[in-house]
């Protein structure tokens, strides 16, 4: 036998061996965060029936558990689904030339594969997501955001070997980015689908398994997995939603870890033949009374907490009984926040806030300027607005349909009272509707008070938008702060001020 027969047999030879290598199952757990929101510290589990109340996340949690499931696995990638930032005053630290530069150094000792920037990233202001991005050691995948036609993020997609298999990661920020975050000169978010599927056709010959990473809420992430084909995983964030077990939709898994760094999403997968032939998907709680801190990381958290405490640490009033949120309903806390904000401010008939500005329950005992700082963590400013009676009914029955079939957030109420029943179609009929206790005259003039968050997207918040606005340039959180320092001792509001009935 010659030498181009024998070379010939051992190429023949070798592909076979690679073939069968290929068509061997392979495993691979990815690992998954989404929704931090600077939350470095562990919080109280207050949904648990014991006292005291047992601790869960923060980022040595965080980094404990990780290290513990990447010993467990041969095959891994870390990915997050974004919004780093906003929550704490964490944010608003500034270091290595960016606000939020603190968070980031906690994010990098994880020693996460890949991120996707947030709706919340642009809080600080495009310059400093940028920074942001430069400062993180992971990729920042982001393929539809752009300035100036160029990717803000690090790559639109990234392919990562791990051992035989080639995974591709694509990432995506939500359609609507500008209805919930500022508009900056030169920015444009292009199509999430039209974006993942040209991008998916693109690396679906390299790859054995394809990851949508995207920041756009479980139902968006939902649609878009009706709407692409040749996909198989999509890791999001954004709504907070915990999905345990994974949901499938469309044959595509649909994952999402919750918020704050209480849990960290896990999905091990099987693969063979560029399909998942086998998987189990669980969300684990970060259970602080388990861990065994990372020194330099413990160090490192210890002096962001010592910093923040310094400044915001003060008790300055205390809860009588604790006061939660809700995004649909009427809630204590809303009702509180918008009765403060009416004794604040005199020249006003009516408040409202927006329930997604409001990021934190207040709970029973003591009061700091930490909590406040939490609960309302955004530099939203107080706003006064003339409407007419008849544009205020619009208002209340925009925001009875938004509570009633859970088309977004409402507006918490105060000076306001409404009731509203169900008609077909998904339409809301008034029934009644007061200011001050008084029935609203659609002629006459009228003068509230909300955020300038909720003014800048009023159609999506009000019905209408107001054709005079007067700033107050008084920030929400410093008005309630004030607030609280002289009248200290927080109770429950009056309720009933939104109510639907048969």
């Amino acid at each position: 036998m010659d030498f181009k027969s024998v070379l010939l047999l051992v190429l023949l030879g070798a592909a076979g061996t690679a073939a069968l290598a290929q068509s061997e199952p392979q495993e691979l757990t990815i690992l998954h965060t989404n929704d931090f929101h600077t939350h470095f510290l562990p919080s109280s589990a207050t949904w648990m029936d014991e006292e005291p109340k047992p601790l869960i996340g923060g980022m040595t949690a965080l980094k404990y558990y990780v290290d513990r499931e990447r010993k467990q696995a041969q095959h891994h990638l870390l990915l997050d689904a974004g919004d780093w930032m906003t929550g704490t005053p964490l944010s608003d630290m500034e270091m290595a030339g960016a606000a939020g530069g603190g968070f980031i150094q906690l994010i990098n000792r994880i020693g996460f594969d890949a991120t996707v920037i947030g709706n919340h990233e642009l809080d600080g202001g495009i310059d400093n997501l940028e920074r942001l991005v430069e400062l993180l050691n992971c990729d920042v995948i982001t393929a539809n955001f752009f300035r100036d036609d160029e990717l803000v993020a690090d790559y639109p997609y990234r392919i990562y070997q791990r051992g035989e298999l080639r995974v591709g990661v694509i990432g995506l920020i939500l359609d609507d980015l500008f209805d919930i975050a500022p508009r900056f000169p030169g920015l444009e978010v292009k199509n999430t689908v039209e974006t993942a599927q040209r991008l998916i056709d693109e690396i679906d010959p390299q790859t054995d398994l394809i990851l949508l990473l995207t920041h756009q809420g479980w139902q968006a992430d939902s649609l878009l997995a009706t709407r692409v084909h040749n996909a198989d995983v999509i890791v999001g964030g954004h709504s907070h939603h915990r999905i345990d077990p994974p949901r499938s939709v469309n044959d595509i898994l649909v994952l999402q870890a919750g918020s704050y760094t209480r849990y960290l999403g896990k999905l091990q997968l099987t693969v063979q033949e560029d399909a998942i032939t086998a998987h189990h998907g669980e969300l684990i709680p970060l259970w602080v009374d388990a861990v065994e801190p990372h020194p330099e990381l413990s160090r490192l958290v210890d002096s962001f907490e010592q910093h923040i405490l310094a400044e915001y640490g003060a008790q300055i009033g205390e809860c009588k009984i604790a006061m939660g949120r809700s995004y649909y309903d009427e809630c204590d806390l809303g009702n509180w926040l918008t009765d403060v904000l009416l004794v604040m401010d005199d020249q006003v008939d009516f408040a409202l806030i927006n329930s997604g500005g409001i990021r934190a329950n207040l709970e029973e005992g003591p009061v700091t300027r930490l909590d406040i700082a939490e609960m309302l963590p955004f530099q939203n400013y107080l706003v006064r607005f003339e409407c007419s009676g008849e544009e205020l009914l619009t208002f209340l029955k925009h925001n009875a349909t938004a509570s009633s079939f859970e088309r977004h957030g409402i507006m918490q109420v105060g000076g306001l009272e409404c009731s509203w029943r169900r008609l077909p179609g998904e339409q809301v009929e008034i029934v009644t509707a007061t200011v001050g206790g008084k029935r609203i005259k659609p002629r006459r003039k009228y003068t509230g008070v909300t955020v300038d968050y909720a003014l800048g997207r009023a159609e999506r918040y009000l019905g209408f938008i107001p054709s005079e606005q007067t700033n107050t340039y008084t920030l929400m959180s410093e008005a309630v702060t004030d607030f609280i320092e002289t009248h200290p001792q927080i109770e429950r509001p009056a309720g009933g001020r939104l109510r639907e009935v048969q």
